[in-house]
């Protein structure tokens, strides 16, 4: 059994760790769903486990936890796909960040990612344990869509398909090299889109310009990303408009609320899904430890 498994006890409260996602759903499923839009990465994650399989993301075993009082309750989960950072839920009570960081003190972690709070309150105890540094990776702001303006560009979105596997690849590797994100397993991320028409390409005169990714609806939320256009592309309105196609789409198919992430630093996309109708809801940082 991995030595993840198990319970650490404060009084009244305790962690409880698995390496089992079905576990992980069972017991924090419920209460991640109260705020779905704020845990959407780690409910998307956990979903993509239970249906891919414990590889889908990458060959090291992942990782999970929740977070109860004496009444069973939980306040609190984290999630790990190693090598990639520790995922923690937003706004965690501050004796579950703590007891956390100390469980996981003998664990060569690669960083924290949450709410600023929640992840700088990890970091500070664990690092002050390790003896080790770290620096800020990214800051990331998520949009909710209010309504929605699609923007007037020339070109039509369709649903992308296994005949364009050889351009997928590409794009999303591009995408995780320009984010400076860990790759993981493209090819699963990219087969679990294409099983359920989560993938759209923008084209012009039937050649694609533009990609957005759609992830599984969770309560009626769906988050859209990855989005990339490739250099040859940009300034032409084409990430706005299969982004927009995309959000659509996705509230055509039933969601309630549709969401995304954007890298603070940059600028253009921040300015760019605004004026397709998103409005920011909560900003997160990713710590990372050397």
């Amino acid at each position: 059994m991995p030595r993840w498994c198990g319970s650490v006890r404060m009084p009244g409260m305790t962690w409880h760790s698995s390496g089992d996602v079905d576990a992980f759903l069972t017991h924090a499923g419920d209460f991640l769903l109260q705020a779905p839009a704020r845990n959407i990465i780690m409910l998307s994650v956990a979903r993509r486990l239970q249906l891919q399989g414990p590889q889908s993301f990458s060959s090291q075993p992942s990782r999970f936890g929740w977070w109860t009082a004496d009444d069973k309750t939980v306040t609190g989960a984290y999630l790990q796909t190693p090598p990639r950072p520790l995922l923690l839920s937003p706004s965690m009570p501050v004796p579950a960040v703590t007891a956390l960081a100390d469980q996981l003190a003998d664990d060569a972690l690669t960083g924290v990612g949450s709410t600023a709070t929640t992840a700088t309150g990890f970091a500070d105890r664990y690092l002050a344990r390790v003896g080790r540094t770290s620096t800020i990776a990214m800051r990331l702001r998520q949009y909710e869509l209010g309504e929605l303006v699609p923007p007037t560009v020339a070109g039509r979105a369709r649903i992308a398909n296994a005949a364009d596997l050889p351009l997928l690849r590409a794009w999303h590797g591009a995408f995780y090299d320009e984010a400076t994100e860990d790759r993981g397993n493209i090819d699963s991320a990219i087969a679990g889109k294409l099983a359920y028409g989560g993938l759209t390409l923008w084209e012009v005169d039937d050649v694609p310009v533009s990609m957005a990714g759609g992830g599984r609806s969770h309560a009626g939320v769906v988050s859209i990303g990855p989005v990339y256009t490739p250099p040859a592309h940009r300034r032409c309105g084409y990430g706005a408009a299969v982004t927009a196609a995309d959000s659509k789409a996705a509230l055509v198919a039933g969601a309630t609320t549709v969401v995304l992430y954007t890298d603070l630093a940059n600028p253009t996309s921040n300015s760019i899904y605004q004026k397709i109708g998103y409005r920011p809801l909560e900003d997160r940082v990713s710590l990372k430890f050397h």
